[in-house]
């Protein structure tokens, strides 16, 4: 073999070397997510699809890999970079899941996880659509509408209607609901979005079994049950209009600017979302228009979001009263929405719980989560707060946010990390760093915060158990929540010390929570305290981190959580 030949083949072999080691190396940084879903008796659901969709900086990315559930509802995604994932099962064979709180973020996987995803047994309404004469009213939809879940806790700010159309019979069937209570109308506003189907479009709504929303009789819904004879007779009574435009949204792109700005309408102040319709830029002056509305109190806003997600604008809330006639002229103007962008820093820690299992900052997710105020106007309360994931230099943003207060709030790839500190720097070298934990991000429209800092420590403690009544066969309420409550007096301040979490079974957990003292407090959850939504934490506010701290320390449940523990089956008793 000449010089020439030898080189070559030294060459060529390094070059596969190197593309042997890339592969490889390609393949560490991938991983696989399985899981399995049931019904909520545990059967396993067969042939049902299952998405997964990537957490990114611009939140839930629009590419998505779907898989199918085998013949023990076992399902598996492979390949896959580190980073966070939403799993979304499509409703099947009349199987819901759970209804997510509207102000909560969405559950999310990492590679690795094995998913539990169970589904629950809709209940079924279904009855007969009538004309004054008794004809059958054909291709109406009739809606269920939420009121109540099956605690008897009011439901709100949430899309809570599924529709369905009357067959030639007149006969509908609306399927896979969650069990509670439910009004049923035909010509409801939630149809408004699939345009005018029918000649009674314009019709106010007739409420089960023919009246008015505020007379109107409850249905009851259980998982698995079939509720017939809902019958309405439609009272073939006019409704009127609220129409307007959408103006503004030149701060976005030209490509941008032509993306469908949503308008959501909302009774007030009950804040059930009730209709939505979209406006395309360029088509009919940016108009919208909502018909068959029955007298009362609504509130408007419009959105916009463009396809890179971080451009988004919102409208301020308008609130309409009809009153015997039509609304017209309304408009909704929209405005860029806030964002906080900064930088997650990791501690290097000599003592790290597992210093071989340390994740990747890319799979952590960050939310900020708007603090509700009494005032605040149901449309100010309408929305989801977006997940992100920051990128390899652990730079994160969290755009597409409405004016007001928030708070950042975390959710941790490791069991081993904990937030130290949540501060922004000053905008000068005098001055001083603010804590976001304690004090929250007050934000105005269209404001960028930048220069915000995430530490992360490592040797978290964590905490799991069960509430069990002190008195032998006692009961517990139906619906508790649990503080965790720094005890050493230096930590009184400190937010990230504090935790609660809801529990209807007596069930508890706590985790990614620095070492130290701390005591356990139970307390029941009022009957009219909703149960679609989170509610704001009780230490956010200074006068409620005392009031915890003294009911806390007078149950005398303190313990001592030691770095990396992980603290089982403990037993809360609840009552004397």
């Amino acid at each position: 073999m000449n010089s020439l030949s030898s080189f070559r083949l030294i060459f060529i072999t390094l070059v596969l070397s190197a593309l042997s080691f890339t592969a490889n190396a390609q393949q560490q940084l991938r991983g696989t997510i399985t899981g399995r879903v049931v019904a909520d008796d545990g059967t396993p659901l067969s042939s049902t699809t299952v998405m997964l969709y990537p957490i990114t900086s611009n939140a839930i990315g629009n590419s998505y890999k779907t898989a199918l559930t085998d013949e023990e509802g076992n399902f598996r995604f492979t390949g896959l970079p580190q980073r966070p994932y939403v799993i979304n099962v499509t409703e099947a064979r009349g199987y819901v899941q759970p209804s997510r709180l509207l102000n909560s973020p969405v559950q999310t996987y990492r590679i690795g996880d094995n998913a539990m995803i169970r589904l629950t047994r809709g209940g079924v309404i279904t009855g007969r659509v009538t004309q004054a004469n008794g004809e059958p009213m054909i291709s109406v939809y009739v809606s269920a509408i939420r009121i109540r879940d099956s605690e008897g806790a009011p439901v709100r700010n949430q899309v809570n209607y599924r529709l369905r159309m009357t067959d030639d019979r007149g006969v509908y069937r609306i399927y896979g609901l969650p069990s509670g209570s439910y009004l049923v109308a035909i010509n409801s506003t939630g149809a408004s979005l699939y345009g005018n189907q029918s000649p009674y479009d314009g019709d106010a709504p007739t409420y089960y079994p023919s009246t008015t929303r505020d007379t109107a009789t409850e249905v009851q819904v259980t998982a698995g049950v079939e509720t017939s004879g809902i019958d309405i007779r439609h009272r073939s009574e006019p409704g009127h209009v609220i129409s307007g435009k959408v103006s503004g949204g030149s701060e976005l792109s030209v490509g941008a600017a032509r993306y469908l700005s949503n308008i959501s309408l909302m009774t007030y102040p009950a804040g059930m979302q009730v209709g939505v319709t979209v406006s395309r830029p360029g088509d009919t002056n940016n108009g919208f228009s909502f018909v068959g509305l029955p007298d009362g109190e609504y509130e408007l806003i419009a959105e916009r979001g463009s396809p890179a997600g971080e451009s988004s604008l919102r409208s301020e809330s308008r609130r309409v009263t009809v009153r015997g006639g039509d609304v017209t002229g309304i408009e909704l103007r929209l405005s860029p929405m806030a964002s906080i962008e900064g930088r997650i820093v990791i501690e290097s820690t000599p003592t790290a719980c597992d210093p071989k299992a340390r994740p990747s900052v890319e799979e952590l997710t960050l939310t900020a989560r708007r603090e509700e105020k009494p005032n605040d106007s149901p449309a100010q309360l309408f929305r989801y707060p977006a997940s992100h994931a920051p990128n390899e230099k652990g730079e994160f943003k969290l755009h597409s946010l409405t004016a007001g207060q928030h708070r950042i709030e975390t959710n941790l790839p490791s069991v081993t990390w904990y937030i130290k500190s949540v501060t922004s720097a000053g905008t000068s070298a005098k001055s001083a760093t603010t804590d976001l934990i304690r004090s929250g991000v007050v934000l105005k429209s269209g404001e960028k915060l930048s220069g915000v800092t995430i530490t992360i420590a490592d040797g978290a403690a964590g905490i799991h158990g069960k509430i069990v009544s002190a008195k032998e066969g006692g009961k517990l309420p139906s619906r508790l929540r649990v503080h965790l409550v720094p005890a050493e007096p230096t930590a009184a301040d400190d937010v990230l010390r504090y935790g609660e979490t809801l529990t209807s079974d007596g069930s508890f957990a706590f985790a990614n929570f620095a070492p130290g003292k701390y005591w356990l407090l139970a307390k029941p959850v009022a009957d009219s305290e909703a149960s679609d939504r989170l509610p704001t934490p009780v230490a956010w506010e200074s006068v409620g981190r005392g009031k915890l701290r003294k009911e806390a320390e007078a149950t005398k449940t303190e313990l001592e959580l030691k770095p990396c523990q992980r603290v089982k089956d403990h037993v809360l008793r609840w009552g004397r």
